[in-house]
């Protein structure tokens, strides 16, 4: 027993070492966040592994809802977003940001006590590809779209011409 807290102890102050002496020093406010949780969910897991009950339970709770802990989504949101903004291609950034939000909530439902994982992303997908966001993305970006898929001039100008015509108020 006396090695087992003895073990217990040594792995967490090392993680209480890289929390002081590494993560405190990580300058993306969104990385140290991820980092600090990350290592709080491995201190819990040092904890269990020697406490003789139910391990698989107790590692599935602490890792299971590791997407979807509150804390961590904010951190992914962060990143991402922090990386979306630095892409020059306003289309492009605009589309990784409008997919942001169905993405952490994709990553939220495969992780949390929901079994139903297949109903829950398809409504999240559902719901995106059905939001005023998406169909306004698709419109701004519709004659570009047209472009890349029809290559006859007359027949994409016309179909964009028909477009324009149905779209108005």
């Amino acid at each position: 027993m006396q090695e087992k807290e003895l073990l217990i102890k040594l792995l967490t102050s090392n993680l209480d070492f890289l929390n002081e002496n590494i993560v405190s020093v990580i300058p993306d406010e969104y990385a140290k966040l991820a980092a600090t949780e990350l290592i709080g969910r491995l201190k819990d897991t040092t904890a269990i592994l020697f406490d003789d009950i139910n391990n698989k339970e107790q590692l599935k709770q602490i890792w299971g809802s590791f997407t979807s802990d509150p804390e961590v989504t904010i951190a992914i949101v962060g990143l991402l977003s922090s990386a979306f903004e630095k892409i020059e291609d306003e289309r492009i950034k605009r589309a990784l940001l409008s997919l942001l939000k169905p993405l952490v909530q994709t990553l939220a439902a495969v992780t949390d006590s929901d079994v139903r994982d297949g109903a829950q992303i398809e409504k999240i997908w559902k719901d995106f590809i059905n939001s005023p966001e998406f169909l306004l993305f698709i419109l701004e970006n519709l004659e570009w779209i047209i472009t890349k898929i029809i290559k006859n001039e007359k027949v994409r100008s016309t179909i964009l011409k028909l477009i324009e015509l149905f779209t108005k108020n």
